[in-house]
């Protein structure tokens, strides 16, 4: 018994003097912002959040006209200038311009308000692949072969606008942290343009961006609940 005890006393200090926990400023922001993601889907009623269901034929028609229309004024030189680079961009990233809007805190850094822009990209990234699985719509490009994307088309389905989920949940939860109404407004524009751009690529309707939007604000509630820390943690870089 005494050599046993011995051996844990041991133990004990050598784990003591090594340190007992990872440092909290060590992780890898990307992953940080996974952490609470399981947090969201213990909350009842996720998979049944209140959306419009996906048009029908005769609606999807007059969608695919007017992405046509947005084709077109995509020709313009002034137009394709300004939106082609734009669309481009927020093909390879999720989390566009937001750093663009944010000024300096005090302490200089965002490190925290940061890893919940991530949070809410991953977030919305996961919940939009069960809603389009769930609903299934063809992209507008496999319905119209006259629309020409300038981008790749992505290969999974078109309802709800991921693009726009992801951002207007951003948008939310950076409204919710700096607590500025001039922020607030630029910061939505951010997250519609970007969702407009898809619907200007001809990767979505009208529509799909709506129920992104309306998925974005139906869900938030959940949000805030689920990534508490975050949200705290952000919070106090705009003190």
């Amino acid at each position: 018994m005494s050599l046993n005890k011995n051996k844990n006393k041991n133990k004990n200090k050598t784990f003591n003097k090594t340190g007992s926990s990872f440092p909290a400023n060590g992780w890898d922001p990307a992953l940080e912002a996974v952490a609470e993601l399981p947090n969201f889907f213990e909350i009842d009623g996720w998979r049944e959040l209140p959306i419009d269901m996906p048009p029908g034929p005769a609606e999807t028609v007059e969608e695919l006209k007017e992405l046509l229309n947005k084709q077109a004024k995509m020709q313009d030189p002034a137009e394709r200038q300004i939106r082609l680079p734009e669309i481009q961009l927020e093909a390879q990233t999720d989390t566009p311009y937001y750093q663009r809007v944010l000024t300096p805190t005090p302490s200089g850094s965002f490190a925290a308000t940061n890893v919940l822009i991530d949070a809410m990209s991953q977030l919305g990234a996961v919940v939009g692949c069960y809603y389009k699985k769930k609903f299934m719509r063809p992209r507008p490009s496999q319905l119209e072969p006259k629309l020409r994307p300038p981008i790749d088309v992505p290969a999974w389905a078109s309802f709800p606008s991921g693009h726009a989920l992801q951002n207007f949940l951003i948008a939310q939860a950076l409204a919710t942290v700096v607590h500025s109404d001039e922020l607030t407004v630029q910061l939505f524009a951010i997250a519609e343009r970007v969702a407009e751009n898809r619907e200007y690529a001809g990767l979505h309707y009208e529509s799909d961006t709506i129920a992104g939007k309306q998925l974005a604000t139906a869900m938030f509630p959940m949000v805030l609940d689920a990534y508490r820390e975050t949200f705290q943690s952000a919070a106090r870089e705009w003190l």
